[in-house]
Parts: structure tokens; sequence; C-alpha cells
């Protein structure tokens, strides 16, 4: 898969890549309109903002992050293009990348429904 490098942000990306307050942002819009290239580059910005004021401050505890997509081949272009923009830094990064379903079960692991229950329902079917 063919990893596009050094984006530069566009008049309509640069209100959401220029705000750096930390939180969950959401990002919306048509098939190919840049809401891949919006998010890693706003991600970037952070990292970098991050990073100077720790370095100022003399911390060096990693900077976390979570990145999530809707699906793998998503996740594994967001992979390349993170491992290309977010350069070794004096102070560790670590991105967690993944898909939401992935993370989800992950971190929740719950049962919705029994083994049992599930073959019961399928043989219904």
């Amino acid at each position: 898969m063919k990893i596009l490098s050094n984006h530069r942000a566009t008049p309509e990306q640069l209100p959401i890549v220029s705000r750096n307050t930390p939180g969950i942002v959401v990002i919306r819009g048509a098939a190919g309109s840049g809401k891949t290239t919006s998010a890693l580059l706003r991600l970037t910005a952070i990292v970098n903002a991050l990073t100077y004021r720790r370095n100022l401050n003399n911390e060096t505890t990693p900077i976390k992050t979570l990145v999530l997509s809707f699906n793998r081949t998503l996740a594994v272009y967001i992979e390349g293009l993170i491992n290309d923009s977010i350069q070794a830094k004096a102070i560790p990064v670590v991105v967690e990348n993944d898909t939401f379903a992935n993370w989800t079960r992950r971190h929740i692991n719950t049962r919705l429904i029994s083994d049992v229950n599930r073959d019961s329902y399928l043989l219904q079917i």
C-alpha cells in the first residue's frame, strides 16, 4: 500500500489541525475529503506541542495517544502515516492505533450472548 507523505494542511483543514486542545475529536466528511490527513496532521501538531512543553519542564513521561478507525485497511494506512510523521523524539511517544472493534473487544471483553444461546439462536434461523 502506498503511503502518502509530506502532507500540508489546506485552508479548510487549518482550524482542525491548529486547535491543540486535549480530548476527543470526531472528524466527519465525505470519502476523499481529507479526514485522515486532518486527523494525523492534528496528532502531529499536538505531539510536537506536548514534546516542547515537556522538554521545557524537564518531564520524561511518555506521550500517549489513541487513534481509532473503522477498518483494518485504514488502521494499517494510518500506522504508516504515523511512523512517517512522528519522528523519534527525546520524549517517547506511544501511539495506540487500532480499529474501533478490536480496541473495544480488548478493553471491554464482555460476552453479549453465551455460546449455548448463540448456537440455539443460530439453529432457529
